[in-house]
């Protein structure tokens, strides 16, 4: 019986070896060239209002972190049909970056979204669908996302009515309103002892968004906000 390994046998398996390992990364460069990444700018805007037995309320943010990934034959122009597209995103607001101009009313807040424990507003795309083409593509795409919200870290699905507006080729604006309940996501909405307890704060809150978003471009400047 040989013992001893064959040292053509070596050679063929580090060639199959080196021959798999070149093939993944081709295959990982293929896939990277057909798709556009849009990752999140300055200038987003995000709102977030609702009601108590006082007064309506309002807390307002500036930071989505996150990325869209599109296919790169998805120009948002005249060639562009409507229908589900392939497309992949997360999202993240940071709970403590939404602020309402008062001290004890953001305290308040925190303390209700468990911030804590749980600093992130969580948005996870899985479907997104063009609704119609606009008759002038510069005017905004209608588009149906479907995702998991996680709020206070309890997850839900979730169907959102978006917007697309295509600034320019490497430039997108993705627009958002929905209606939410805060018990959904195991939010007890805040009942704050101050002026003896009659302020109560609804349930029912909307959350608006514009997510300013664009592809890098090699040795461009950081995009000024607009």
């Amino acid at each position: 019986m040989n013992r001893h390994p064959n040292p053509n046998m070596n050679l063929i398996l580090k060639s199959k070896t080196f021959l798999m390992a070149l093939a993944l990364v081709a295959a990982c460069a293929v896939q990277a060239q057909e798709w556009n990444v849009f990752n999140a700018q300055p200038a987003t805007t995000v709102k977030i209002e609702g009601t108590s037995t006082i007064h309506d309320w309002t807390m307002e943010g500036q930071i989505i972190k996150g990325s869209l990934k599109l296919k790169k034959d998805l120009l948002f122009d005249a060639t562009t049909k409507a229908g589900k597209v392939e497309a992949e995103a997360t999202a993240s607001i940071p709970v403590r970056s939404l602020k309402s101009g008062k001290t004890t009313m953001d305290e308040i807040m925190q303390q209700a979204m468990n911030a804590k424990d749980h600093e992130k507003i969580d948005f996870k795309l899985t479907e997104l669908v063009i609704k119609e083409v606009p008759a002038d593509v510069k005017n905004p795409f209608p588009c149906e996302g479907t995702g998991e919200l996680t709020i206070n870290g309890k997850t839900n699905k979730v169907t959102l009515p978006v917007e697309i507006v295509k600034i320019n080729p490497v430039r997108l604006e993705v627009r958002g309103k929905k209606a939410l309940k805060m018990t959904d996501y195991g939010v007890t909405p805040p009942a704050p002892s101050i002026a003896g307890g009659l302020i109560k704060t609804g349930d029912e809150i909307t959350i608006s968004f514009v997510w300013k978003i664009a592809v890098k471009v090699e040795g461009a400047k950081p995009a000024a906000a607009q």
